[in-house]
C-alpha cells in the first residue's frame, strides 16, 4: 500500500468546523488532510489543553474497510503500548451525528521529522543518532508486544512542544501473535523509499529487521539530507531497494559523519535480513555505547559487520599508519645517531690538531 500520508491543505470540505463543539472539545482548525481523512486541531473544554483529533468517513464511497480497519487497530494498539517516545492515544469512537470515526492524540506542536530535513537539510551526525535512539526506544516497546511497525518514515516522526522525539501512525502496524491486519500475499505496506527488500517483495512476513533497514534509510536521510534511493516512480525506487547493491556510503556525501555511524548505517540497511541488526534492543545497545565512548575510535566489536565502504577506508588508515609507524622509527634513528657522530668528528679534528702541534 503507497503513502497515503496526511498532508497539509485546506481543500476539500470540511467535517468539523472551526468552533464546532465535538465530545468535549472545541475544534480549532483542521491541520492536515490524506487520501484517508483530515487531523484536526480541538481544544478540551473543560482542561484547556490542545489535542490533535484525526478522523477518517465510514462512508463506503469514502474509504475502504481495510481503512477502517487499520484506524480502529491503530487505536487499539497505541492504547495498549505506553511509552514515552509513543504519541499517546487519549480517546476512540465512532460519533453518529457525522459518521465518522475518530482519534484523540497528543498535539505535537514542533511537526514532524520530514518538516525539519526541508527546512535545515542534513542534521548533525550526533543528533540524528539520538533521534534514532529515541524511535528505537519507541520500537522496543512494542516488539516486546510483537509489534513491527512496517511503515517507518520521516512524517511518522514528531517533535513535542519540549523537543521530545515521539513515533505515530501504527495503522499498518504488525502483530505477531495472529491479531494481525488480515494481509494478502505480496502485498506490500509501507513507502517505497523506506521498505526494507523482504517487506517490498511480501509485507506479511517481515519482522522487526524490516523496521531496522526503515530507520536506517531516516538515519541516512537525516545525515545526508536526502533519500539513498531516488526514482521518478515508485517501482524505479523499488528496483533500487531489492537490488544486490549496497546502500550507498554515507560519508561519500557528508564527510563529516564519524566512521562509526557510517557503518551503523550500512548495517541496518543490510539487503540479507541476516546480516542486519536484528532488533530495536540491540540497535539501542550500540547506539548507547558509542555515544557514552564519544570517540570515532571506539572498537567494532559490538557491529557484527562492518561497512565495506568502512573496510577500504581502514585498509588505507592501516597502511598510512605502518609509513607513519617506520618514519617515527627512522626519525628516532637519526636522533640517536647524530650526537654519535658528532663526538666521532670532533675526537678526529682533536686528533688531528694532537698529531699536528707534535
Amino acid at each position: 500500500m503507497i503513502d497515503d500520508g496526511f498532508i497539509d491543505g485546506n481543500e476539500g470540505v470540511e467535517i468539523l468546523s472551526p468552533g464546532m463543539y465535538f465530545h468535549g472539545y472545541v475544534i480549532e482548525r483542521r491541520i492536515g488532510r490524506g487520501a484517508s481523512g483530515d487531523v484536526y486541531l480541538a481544544r478540551h473544554k473543560m482542561l484547556d489543553i490542545l489535542y490533535a483529533i484525526k478522523i477518517i468517513e465510514a462512508s463506503e464511497l469514502m474509504i475502504s474497510e481495510e481503512t477502517v480497519q487499520r484506524f480502529v487497530r491503530e487505536a487499539k494498539i497505541a492504547a495498549r503500548i505506553q511509552h514515552s517516545n509513543l504519541v499517546r492515544v487519549h480517546d476512540a469512537g465512532f460519533d453518529d451525528s457525522t459518521n465518522i470515526y475518530y482519534l484523540v492524540m497528543d498535539y505535537m506542536s514542533k511537526g514532524t521529522l520530514r518538516d525539519r530535513i526541508a527546512f535545515e537539510g542534513a542534521i548533525p551526525p550526533q543528533e540524528a543518532v539520538e533521534i534514532i535512539h529515541s524511535v528505537a526506544s519507541a520500537l522496543d516497546a512494542g516488539a516486546r508486544m510483537g509489534l513491527v511497525h512496517r511503515d517507518l518514515k520521516p512524517e511518522n516522526i514528531m517533535f513535542s512542544e519540549s523537543g521530545i522525539v515521539k513515533l505515530v501512525d501504527l495503522g499498518v502496524a504488525k502483530i505477531c501473535d495472529g491479531e494481525s491486519l488480515q494481509t494478502r500475499t505480496s502485498t506490500t505496506f509501507g513507502t517505497p523509499a523506506y521498505v526494507a527488500p523482504e517487506q517490498a517483495k511480501d509485507a506479511s512476513k517481515v519482522d522487526s529487521r524490516a523496521d531496522i533497514y526503515s530507520l536506517g534509510v531516516i538515519l541516512f536521510e537525516m545525515l545526508c539530507g536526502r533519500r539513498p534511493y531516488i526514482g521518478d516512480t515508485p517501482m524505479a525506487i523499488i528496483a533500487q531497494v531489492i537490488s544486490d547493491e549496497p546502500i550507498p556510503d554515507v560519508k561519500r556525501l557528508n564527510p563529516d559523519v564519524p566512521n562509526w555511524v557510517s557503518a551503523l548505517v550500512f548495517r541496518m540497511c543490510a539487503k540479507n535480513p541476516e546480516k542486519r541488526i536484528s532488533s530495536a534492543a540491540e540497535l539501542l545497545c550500540i547506539i548507547s555505547e558509542y555515544l557514552h565512548k564519544k570517540s570515532d575510535k571506539a572498537d567494532y566489536a559490538t557491529l557484527p559487520e562492518k561497512n565495506p565502504f568502512e573496510m577500504l577506508r581502514n585498509v588505507g588508515n592501516n597502511n598510512e599508519s605502518a609509513l607513519n609507524t617506520y618514519s617515527e622509527k627512522r626519525n628516532d634513528f637519526y636522533q640517536q645517531l647524530l650526537p654519535k657522530v658528532l663526538l666521532l668528528i670532533i675526537g678526529f679534528v682533536l686528533l688531528i690538531l694532537l698529531i699536528i702541534f707534535i
